[in-house]
């Protein structure tokens, strides 16, 4: 159980297994529920909190600023992107107040940030292993370019992600961000940071678990090709 508390707002609870949270519109047929965020520094898909063996853990999946950790007992701290992170009861995540102080605190982020945090932690049967790997939704993970499972994740300075073919494309015509518009190039996405490689091992996992025969494929054919692209630079004098 988790409860949302908005910059100088009543907090609401929520009670479910998974929750992504972003400044989008909740879409019919989406496959988890989402928590809409105003503010001008929360990303479309920011984050998501996800319920794996009894646990409560977040992920900071597509943010510029970062998300900051409230915990229960110990020191406040900037989590790592693309990364699951355990909450226990009382400890919590604040998110959208725009660059995060070095000594940002609870206060900080009372007064400017959106404020989530752990009332109870689900049953521990209340996913099974097998539904554990599914349990990151592969919505989370899809290039608002083509709208398919990332592919080569490159991620802007803005924190926004695509596939590295499609901003590629977007970026012989355009030199901005697809989805906040920031001033950009191509020069950005010359190659992908650790973040892009955890990303692209996440939306890996996603595809093999849950994803359809179009997305499969897909990404065979792009290790096919990468393979064969190896195989004759190994051969190459």
């Amino acid at each position: 159980m988790i409860s949302h508390t908005p910059p100088g707002g009543e907090p609401r609870v929520y009670d479910h297994p998974r929750l992504v949270v972003g400044r989008s519109k909740p879409a019919q047929g989406d496959p988890e529920p989402r928590v809409r965020l105003q503010g001008v520094h929360v990303s479309k898909t920011h984050g998501m909190f996800v319920a794996l063996g009894g646990v409560v853990r977040y992920v900071d999946l597509n943010s510029r600023y970062g998300t900051l950790l409230l915990p229960a007992r110990g020191p406040p701290r900037k989590l790592e992107p693309m990364r699951l992170e355990p909450l226990w009861p009382g400890d919590g995540v604040a998110l959208g107040g725009g660059e995060i102080p070095a000594d940002a605190g609870a206060a900080h982020a009372a007064r400017r940030m959106h404020v989530f945090q752990v009332l109870s932690q689900p049953p521990a049967g209340a996913e099974s292993p097998e539904q554990a790997e599914k349990s990151a939704p592969l919505s989370a993970t899809a290039c608002t370019v083509c709208h398919d499972p990332l592919l080569c994740a490159r991620v802007l300075p803005c924190g926004h992600t695509f596939c590295a073919d499609c901003i590629t494309r977007w970026f012989r015509e355009r030199s901005s961000c697809p989805s906040c518009r920031a001033s950009c190039d191509q020069s950005v996405v010359a190659t992908g940071g650790a973040a892009c490689v955890q990303l692209d091992e996440m939306t890996r996992v996603l595809v093999r678990a849950h994803g359809d025969e179009g997305a499969r494929h897909r990404f065979e054919q792009h290790d096919a090709v990468t393979e064969l692209v190896r195989s004759r630079k190994r051969k190459a004098p």
